[in-house]
């Protein structure tokens, strides 16, 4: 009964253990040093992404789903970029064995490996996870698993036969990396602690997962150890470093990305209300347009329209829009003016035209009494009494301008 319930709990224990961790390093990118060219079509058919695609049931080398280094190497390295920190639970591989038993063939090639987990990807002694240094080729195993409790990004898998260096019975002359898997197992995003049971706050960038803390800060808009505290007093951003712009009414913009989400004081716009107004504009929303009659054309403030340095001639008010009371006198001088000039123009014309009629009309009158005076003188009739003529001998003078007579009395020359 005892080994049964220790069979039971041991085959739960490897059940939620497995399903809590991820495979964090599934379809990441993957770098192989001197990577294996397939001479017969000249190109990489086992590059170093087929040992994070998932796929490990075919452990060939050539034309199976493994990623190999190239031969006679000294050195051979192999690492794939998980993009960001995680804190590793353990690490598995897979190394090839053209599906073949396991034991001679293959396995002196990697011997003496070692493992890193790195923030870059440069291996150091400080971020090394394991160091071969007891397998031989009938111990090390074909699937090959370590716990790594250790922060990184990256883990690289190193080896090396040096000319210099004397390596035990069993290893390869040369250095590879065969490799048909590599898996990084992690808690998944969202989750930290002993089997990933803690959910971490959204609000992190990355946590630990032992202590749920927010190791790498927290997100825009967010503060405290665990992410849990908004930005407040009108702060927004990152680490709430960023203050509000100029939010209408003086409202709080949005603690992630500062909008304001009642739109923008007068004067202003843009997504964070902190641009001014174009030029020629204020107001609300900058819809309101200038007055034309500032000094300097619809040069106003942005905020409430006033004119910037005064206003043109003629006009006057903050905004330059009511006509100014010395312009409205000359304006009412200049049209009574012009008033009392026209009348006087218009009976100044009436009059002449009146008088030239009247002098018109008399010089008409004339001349025919002096045309009838002189019908008269020729055809030997009384001259009417109106008409006085002096006659001399022959010669005819006439008291009216316009008529000259001849000394022939019988000849006139009338000029008019």
């Amino acid at each position: 009964m005892a080994v049964t319930m220790i069979l039971f709990y041991l085959g739960f224990l490897k059940y939620f253990t497995e399903c809590a961790y991820e495979n964090v390093a599934l379809n990441k990118p993957a770098f192989q040093q001197n990577p294996y060219i397939f001479s017969v079509l000249s190109i990489n058919t086992t590059h170093a992404g087929n040992a994070v695609d998932g796929l490990k049931t075919d452990l060939r080398g050539i034309q199976g789903q493994c990623s190999l280094s190239e031969n006679n190497k000294t050195t051979a390295l192999w690492w794939v970029n998980l993009t960001r920190m995680f804190y590793i639970h353990d690490i598995k591989i897979y190394y090839r064995t053209d599906n073949e038993a396991w034991g001679s063939g293959y396995a002196g090639r990697f011997l003496g490996f070692s493992l890193y987990v790195s923030n870059t990807t440069e291996r150091s002694e400080d971020t090394l996870c394991f160091k071969d240094t007891s397998f031989t080729i009938n111990t090390i195993p074909p699937v090959f698993t370590t716990t790594c409790p250790v922060r990184g990004q990256y883990v690289i898998i190193y080896n090396e036969r040096l000319p210099s260096e004397t390596y035990p019975n069993g290893y390869s002359k040369y250095a590879f990396i065969d490799l048909c898997e590599v898996e990084v197992y992690a808690c998944p995003d969202g989750f930290f602690g002993p089997q990933c049971v803690n959910k971490c706050n959204s609000t992190c960038y990355g946590c630990n997962i032992i202590s749920g803390s927010c190791e790498n800060g927290c997100l825009p808009g967010w503060k405290g150890n665990y992410c849990h505290e908004k930005c407040r007093n009108n702060t927004y951003g990152t680490e709430c470093s960023l203050h509000c712009e100029h939010c209408r009414g003086s409202q709080p913009c949005h603690h992630t990305n500062g909008s304001c989400m009642n739109g923008c004081a007068d004067g202003f716009k843009g997504e964070i209300c902190s641009e001014r107004c174009d030029f020629g504009y204020y107001g609300f929303e900058c819809k309101d347009q200038c007055s034309s009659f500032c000094k300097t054309s619809r040069d106003c403030d942005h905020v409430t329209g006033f004119c910037i340095d005064g206003c043109k001639s003629g006009w006057q008010g903050n905004d330059c829009l009511e006509v100014s009371k010395v312009a409205d006198c000359e304006k009412t001088w200049k049209s009574e003016f012009q008033g009392v000039l026209g009348i006087f123009c218009i009976t100044l014309i009436i009059t002449c035209v009146q008088t030239a009629y009247i002098i018109f009309t008399r010089v008409k009158n004339t001349r025919q009494k002096e045309a009838e005076r002189i019908r008269c003188i020729k055809s030997n009739k009384n001259i009417p009494g109106d008409l006085e003529v002096t006659v001399d001998h022959g010669s005819l003078e006439r008291k009216y301008d316009g008529l000259a007579m001849s000394k022939d009395v019988e000849t006139y020359d009338v000029a008019y």
